[in-house]
């Protein structure tokens, strides 16, 4: 696929984030918004998909299903009067400049199993914790009890079973950024209605009375207006950056990869077993890369490659 050629940024007046196209060359749809309506952001995936004529959503060679992400600008963090805060959620914009592609649901069993062999998961038969899913095929649950060492393992074992059919397919880990700008899907409030609690149960699965206090099978709740399952609750996600508690000393950050070095890995999400405030779009934990916790799963990021004419 082509971009059409060069393309500049530049914020609008509103706070979203403008494209053009450079002199001679038709311009891309504008990039989502902040805040967007749900029909807005869907209608910001088809005119990018067309523009770079890829499909909405696309299946990889190992079932799983990706959504194509806009770019666009967004208030990353969370406002000093939101409730459940944390001192290391910093309300500053970023910007996204380049569409990609993210996983619908976090990576399955079945899907780390056919990519790498092994079989981590704390909740499946067979595993420590097999008494919690007596009788259940756990082949859609999320892969669960995975460092991010293996989660980084595993998207460079996918990118290269994929390389014979699909050249210069590249699956890595989210960016923090990435990772909450598409939780986010448009919305800036604490939870996907805004700062309502009420309607988490149908999107969430978290430390509440209908749910079995374990994960549940991917998608198994409803989708953010990206059509994206499970970035509240289920599992804990391993993001790419090192993890800081310093604040950022730009207010405006674009395409931020967080520090070059750290102690702990980035997860973001919250598990089942999180409580209302932890699985918040805000909210920001870590871990150390080498720990693979019962509650930590990740997903994964397809890169577009961008070919110059």
């Amino acid at each position: 696929m082509r971009f059409p050629g060069p393309l500049l940024f530049m914020l609008g007046a509103a706070g979203g984030l403008l494209v053009m196209a450079a002199p001679g060359r038709a311009a891309p749809p504008a990039s989502l918004g902040f805040p967007a309506d749900p029909q807005q952001v869907q209608r910001g995936q088809q005119a990018w998909a067309e523009t770079i004529q890829q499909p909405v959503e696309l299946v990889n060679s190992v079932g799983m299903r990706l959504r194509l992400v806009p770019p666009g600008a967004f208030q990353m963090g969370s406002g000093a009067d939101e409730p459940g805060r944390e001192t290391d959620e910093w309300l500053r914009e970023v910007v996204i400049r380049r569409p990609f592609f993210v996983g619908c649901c976090e990576v399955t069993q079945q899907q780390y199993r056919q990519v790498t062999g092994e079989r981590p998961s704390l909740f499946r038969q067979g595993g420590a914790w097999q008494d919690r899913v007596a009788g259940i095929e756990t082949a859609s649950f999320p892969v669960d009890s995975v460092s991010w060492y293996d989660a980084v393992a595993f998207c460079r074992l996918l990118s290269s079973k994929e390389q014979a059919n699909h050249p210069g397919r590249r699956y890595r880990l989210p960016t923090e950024a990435e990772w909450e700008y598409c939780c986010r899907a448009g919305n800036a409030g604490s939870f996907p209605d805004g700062t309502d609690r009420e309607g988490l149960g149908e999107v969430a699965n978290f430390r509440y009375r209908q749910r079995p206090g374990r994960p549940l099978p991917v998608g198994a709740l409803g989708a953010n207006p990206l059509g994206l399952h499970d970035m509240h609750g289920n599992l804990w996600e391993w993001c790419r950056d090192w993890y800081t508690g310093r604040e950022p000393w730009r207010n405006r950050q674009v395409d931020p990869r967080g520090p070059l070095r750290g102690t702990t890995r980035v997860i973001r999400g919250g598990g089942y077993a999180s409580g209302p405030a932890r699985v918040r779009s805000g909210e920001r934990a870590a871990d150390p890369p080498s720990v693979g916790d019962p509650d930590t799963g990740f997903r994964v990021i397809l890169e577009i490659p961008r070919q110059r004419e």
